[in-house]
């Protein structure tokens, strides 16, 4: 049975999820000109974007749990149709929270600064790797249990597949005039995906397996855009 997230899950996911965006503004406000920090929030307003960023921002992570998810149905997986209603809720209204709590310092503050100095692919890699990193804490929470396991397992659900995210959100980011809409709006659907579309009620090593499908699968994205890009992640369109 889904028994939900814990409390002390939930105040460390409360206190922690908005510590990316707090830190990038307030580093913005003591190391940049005055008004560093009001355009940062501006660039949430750049909506004017073609559809295809938006079908990728919000569809693409949800796509790619949904055919990870069929796949283990038609190998004989267990639907849990119950556990998914259950958690509905939480998948709808936590996301916005993660996403406005974490991507002003993530993608607004970390990724510009990262990438004019070290060029878009590494800047990608070294933005995933602390988004990866950051979650450390609730996940311990969360899979703690699995004891020694948890290492390598965490490193499947965490920086093995933020990477790949964080260099397709680098290539829209860069394609969309430095959108943070479309950064809050692809980072509430990685969010909302590992909810609603998660390894609940799943053995030690089918949990093993579906990350690993997860982080191909993330890998595989990255991949298609890294060779599309020629490894410029649209930079070139800024």
């Amino acid at each position: 049975m889904d028994e939900g997230p814990t409390p002390s899950f939930l105040i460390l996911a409360i206190l922690g999820g908005f510590g990316p965006t707090l830190a990038g503004m307030t580093a913005l406000r003591i190391t940049k000109a005055k008004g560093e920090a009001g355009r940062l929030l501006a660039s949430f307003k750049i909506w004017r974007v073609k559809p295809i960023w938006y079908i990728l921002a919000l569809l693409l992570v949800p796509c790619l749990g949904l055919l990870r998810f069929t796949f283990f149905v038609a190998a004989g997986a267990p639907l849990m149709l119950g556990a998914v209603s259950s958690r509905l809720a939480l998948g709808l209204m936590w996301p916005i929270f993660a996403s406005l709590g974490e991507e002003f310092g993530w993608r607004g503050t970390a990724l510009p600064e990262a990438q004019s100095r070290f060029g878009p692919v590494s800047a990608s890699l070294l933005v995933g790797f602390l988004w990866g990193m950051w979650h450390l804490p609730t996940d311990y929470l969360a899979v703690g249990h699995y004891g020694l396991l948890f290492i390598p397992h965490f490193l499947l659900v965490g920086p093995l597949h933020t990477i790949p995210f964080s260099i397709v959100m680098t290539w829209i980011y860069n394609r969309t005039g430095k959108s943070m809409l479309l950064m809050v709006l692809f980072h509430y659907s990685v969010t909302f995906s590992a909810i609603i579309i998660s390894a609940q009620g799943m053995s030690i090593r089918e949990s093993f397996f579906d990350a690993l499908i997860a982080v191909v699968m993330a890998w595989a994205a990255a991949a298609v855009v890294l060779i599309a890009t020629k490894g410029a992640l649209g930079r070139n369109h800024t």
